[in-house]
């Protein structure tokens, strides 16, 4: 056995000792200046060609007593046009050696710092970056868990992108990245990740700010990000993820996201997107299948609600309130259940979905209209002649829609139910109960819509319509009116604030029209014949009045006109 020691001293002795040695003559001879200068020179020549662009150095530092080097003011050059904003410059990066056997040559490194590292990324017009091309080898990648990088960190870091072609800017400014190995097990990587007041700019949009933080766990069968925080402003953005198998990743996901969709009207510079929060939370998965779309491959499972969104248009300003559904995306189709929504004083539910996301898109729609109240329909008209008219009553409706493509191919129909009654409160003119249904279809495809069985009515007038409106239209109308004293009074309810009081035309007297509607919805062509008996019109009495009406933008005639006094003539 003290034979054994001996020879193993022996062997130790001859390998460790030049090694010792050249170690010692090393160290003193890059004290020299000159010789200093030349390893630098070397490393950025041996850099500039691995990389395949031109690497600079100021100055290096190599410790070999615990096998630590530390190079200051490395920059990388790719083909960027402005020579002071590289593709990377780090002011510091440290690295340390831990060797594990030196007769099989095996070692990791246990320490890697980066210190201020600027990244400048850009892409012209024609979409060529300045990233360098890397050169050909044959050499495999190395993995690097089995680098087993023991610590990892990089601070205060910065990232430029600008892409012309994209018309898309971004910098992220304090990145901080964090990084641990543990040995144990099958080894395994672990840290955080995050910046502050990052700034993404698209097009005419404005500058979107934001922050992230990311705490991740990896090993080499796939990685998790647990938690995920993003923010914008207002909106925050919670994320769980895991993704498994590198090579065909599959993805499953769990967020829960407060959006303040008064940010996004801000950066998209749209009025039309509503104030206020919108929650949604669920889960999410997706799975690499080379031969399928992605939306195929994506499965999405989640609610949305809000307590109330403000829409603010020149001609409408509501609220909508009490948001709540469900939506999901599955094998490429989607769809929305169990919506509903309490707006106009009353409440919409509704279910709809799209199949074939990546393709046909073939969309179905069916919707509720239940208790939405008619004094707030009133104000979609933001008329100044209705401001002291009230309006009491509620409409209730059903919709359903089905689309292929886009909404070109859009054929939709519609029932609804109106019974109000309105008075002005200026005047205190009588009350007059109005009940409408509305019958109608429309066709995309012939820009057409179909009245069927649809009327108004108020005590003493009916008006039915049936038939087409389009660009050949074809629409009858039948008009019966009983007491054609409601005329003035129906003038008196639409009298206008601060204007005269209409003269009364002191009609009496039953009257009706049946006529139809024919032309362009441009240039429209009414024609029909009207009659009325007993008619009464400013203290004049007469019999009968019978003619053939045709009316057009451009023109009105009366045709074959009979008008029989009360008392004598015609």
């Amino acid at each position: 056995m003290a034979r054994w020691k001996k020879i193993a001293a022996g062997i130790a002795l001859f390998v460790v000792g030049p090694v010792l040695v050249g170690l010692l003559v090393l160290t003193v001879l890059l004290h020299s200046e000159s010789l200093h200068r030349y390893v630098i020179s070397k490393a950025e020549a041996g850099a500039s060609d691995s990389l395949n662009a031109q690497v600079r150095l100021r100055d290096f530092k190599l410790n070999l007593s615990n096998l630590t080097l530390d190079l200051y003011d490395v920059t990388i050059h790719g083909s960027e046009p402005d020579p002071n904003a590289p593709l990377l410059r780090m002011d510091h990066l440290g690295a340390s050696v831990k060797i594990i056997s030196a007769m099989h040559r095996r070692w990791n490194l246990s320490d890697i710092q980066v210190d201020h590292p600027v990244v400048h990324l850009l892409i012209d017009k024609d979409g060529n970056n300045n990233l360098p091309k890397p050169k050909p080898t044959n050499s495999s990648n190395t993995n690097i868990f089995d680098l087993a990088i023991k610590r990892a960190v990089l601070n205060r870091g910065e990232v430029y992108y600008n892409d012309r072609k994209s018309a898309l800017d971004a910098n992220l400014q304090d990145v901080e990245f964090q990084s641990s190995y543990d040995s144990t097990g099958r080894g395994r990587y672990y840290g955080t990740l995050g910046y502050k007041q990052g700034n993404l700019h698209f097009g005419d949009y404005a500058p979107v700010q934001h922050d992230l933080s990311a705490s991740f766990d990896a090993n080499r069968s796939g990685i998790k990000l647990d938690p995920v925080n993003f923010s914008i402003g207002q909106s925050h953005v919670l994320l769980h993820a895991a993704v498994q198998n590198y090579a065909e990743p599959t993805v499953t996901a769990k967020y829960d996201a407060a959006l303040d969709a008064t940010e996004f009207r801000k950066i998209l510079k749209n009025s039309s997107i509503p104030r206020g929060m919108v929650h949604l939370a669920g889960n999410a998965q997706y799975r690499n299948e080379p031969n399928k779309p992605m939306l195929e491959t994506v499965t999405v499972d989640g609610d949305v609600s809000s307590p109330a969104l403000l829409v603010e248009q020149p001609s409408l300003k509501t609220e909508i309130r009490s948001i709540d559904g469900h939506y999901k995306v599955v094998g490429g189709n989607a769809e929305l259940s169990a919506f509903r929504a309490n707006v106009f004083g009353g409440e919409i539910t509704a279910t709809a979905a799209v199949k074939d996301l990546a393709g046909a898109e073939i969309g179905t729609l069916h919707a509720n209209a239940k208790g939405i109240s008619a004094a707030a329909l009133k104000s979609l008209a933001n008329s100044a002649s209705l401001k002291d008219v009230n309006v009491s009553g509620e409409l209730n409706a059903t919709a359903d829609a089905k689309w292929s493509g886009n909404m070109n191919h859009l054929a939709a129909g519609t029932d609804a139910n109106l019974t109000a009654s309105v008075t002005n409160r200026a005047n205190g003119s009588a009350q007059m109960p109005v009940n409408a249904v509305i019958h109608a279809k429309y066709a995309g495809d012939s820009k057409t819509i179909a009245l069927r069985q649809s009327y108004l009515r108020t005590p003493q007038t009916s008006i039915n319509l049936d038939g087409t409106i389009a660009d050949r239209s074809s629409l009858q109308i039948q008009l019966r009116s009983s007491d054609l004293s409601e005329i003035d009074t129906l003038a008196k309810l639409m009298q206008t604030p601060g204007q005269p009081a209409p003269q009364p035309l002191g009609l009496r007297g039953t009257a009706s029209f049946s006529g139809q509607v024919r032309g362009t919805t441009a240039n429209p062509q009414l024609t029909g014949q009207l009659a009325a008996d007993n008619l009464q019109v400013h203290g004049s009495s007469w019999r009968q009045l019978r003619t053939n009406i045709a009316l057009s933008p451009s023109s009105a005639a009366l045709q074959n006109g009979s008008l029989i006094p009360e008392t004598h003539g015609r």
